[in-house]
């Protein structure tokens, strides 16, 4: 899930402080494709930190000076990528889960099916490059 975040709002200032999280995983790619390494978002100030900064680039009054003549259109503050037809996939079974369900008001709000997993990558970032195809 792609997100338009110039300054570096939501990931950057956790890229930071990542000595201070807890590392979930470290490993090499097979094929040497590279190495990735994921930390746990634990503490409710830093996930609250990045809530408001994502609700921040959903601002209507950042909008204009940010896409100009496009006044008149709503922020958008989340782009899909590869994996669109995965999540619309996931939501619409979250749909049917609720309808046979006799409504979502019957189901824990925490119910696994409500949310699904993406990675969320800043189109700033510089380990990003956009080609024509």
């Amino acid at each position: 899930m792609l997100i338009d975040d110039p300054q570096g709002t939501v990931i950057e200032p956790l890229v930071a402080e990542r000595s201070r999280l807890r590392r979930l995983y470290d490993f090499e790619l097979m094929l040497g494709s590279g190495h990735l390494t994921g930390y746990g978002v634990e503490d409710a100030a830093r996930q609250q930190q990045v809530l408001h900064a994502l609700r921040n680039l959903g601002d209507p009054k950042a909008w204009p000076h940010r896409y100009g003549e496009f006044l008149d259109v709503p922020p958008l503050v989340y782009a899909m990528g590869d994996g669109n037809h995965s999540l619309a996939t996931a939501k619409a079974i979250w749909e049917q889960i609720k309808v046979d369900a006799g409504g979502a008001d019957k189901l824990d709000p925490n119910h696994p099916a409500r949310f699904a997993l993406v990675e969320v990558e800043n189109i700033h970032d510089e380990g990003l490059e956009f080609e024509p195809i």
